[in-house]
């Protein structure tokens, strides 16, 4: 799909602007800062930024996954993380200590920013550069430049200090900064996202798996229990499924390269 697209632009352009980094600078971060303001400056201060928000849009900002993590901590629930590939052979994970290193890359460390961690986290994380990675020309094959205005490093400086109610609140600030610019039909549309993700649909309906109709390069075959990544391909109807599709993969980037 994103080699089509950039065929697409190629056509067109040279460069492309991308979005990659606008959810990690406007990240909804209403809990957090509710909670820096009620410590900083009382319960007056949040209640007010709380309520303000209410009256000018009609709705609470969107609080729930700050709520449930701070009462899972309290209950001291199991992580969210996900867990660790069982499909490693045992040898191999523990030559490299994979464990340990999947535990210490999913883990969430606490962030020195006062009211937007998750914003400042991800900027951090090296899930940003991986994804640059991906739209680079060596990688789509195609004579265009992609550039990311959001990572530039003054606007994320910037945009960590505004305060998330409401500027970070469903892209506030950014709607409001396009106005004049792009048609309301667009500024204004809400995000829409994807309800039913077709791997998903294709694997909990038995139709597809990869995994069971292509055997392994021998290398993969090594450090890879593949009957288990057959059976738990056949398994996954969650998030999980990408996962197990690791393997698969690297043995097809393997047979390719």
């Amino acid at each position: 799909m994103y080699f089509s697209y950039y065929r697409q632009i190629a056509l067109n352009s040279r460069v492309v602007l991308s979005g990659v980094g606008g959810d990690e600078v406007l990240r909804l971060q209403a809990w957090p800062y509710l909670r820096f303001l009620y410590r900083r400056k009382g319960l007056f201060s949040a209640l007010s930024t709380l309520s303000g928000y209410v009256l000018d849009h009609h709705r609470l900002p969107p609080l729930g996954a700050g709520i449930r993590s701070s009462v899972q901590t309290l209950l001291r629930k199991k992580s969210n993380a996900p867990q660790f590939p069982p499909w490693f052979m045992p040898d191999f994970a523990r030559h490299l200590n994979l464990s340990e290193r999947w535990r210490a890359m999913n883990s969430l460390a606490e962030t020195p920013h006062p009211f937007s961690p998750k914003a400042y986290a991800a900027l951090n994380n090296l899930l940003v550069a991986s994804t640059l990675e991906f739209f680079d020309a060596t990688w789509t094959g195609c004579h265009v430049q992609p550039r990311s205005p959001f990572l530039d490093r003054r606007l994320s400086r910037f945009l960590l200090r505004v305060p998330p109610i409401p500027w970070a609140m469903d892209k506030h600030l950014l709607r409001r900064s396009q106005i004049g610019i792009l048609p309301d039909e667009i500024r204004l549309r809400p995000k829409a996202p994807v309800t039913q993700d077709v791997l998903m649909l294709q694997a909990a309906s038995g139709r597809w798996n990869p995994a069971a109709t292509e055997p392994p390069s021998a290398l993969v075959q090594s450090l890879v229990d593949w009957a288990q990544v057959i059976e738990l391909l056949q398994q996954s109807i969650d998030d999980s499924l990408y996962m197990h599709l690791r393997p698969v993969a690297l043995s097809h980037w393997l047979k390719i390269y």
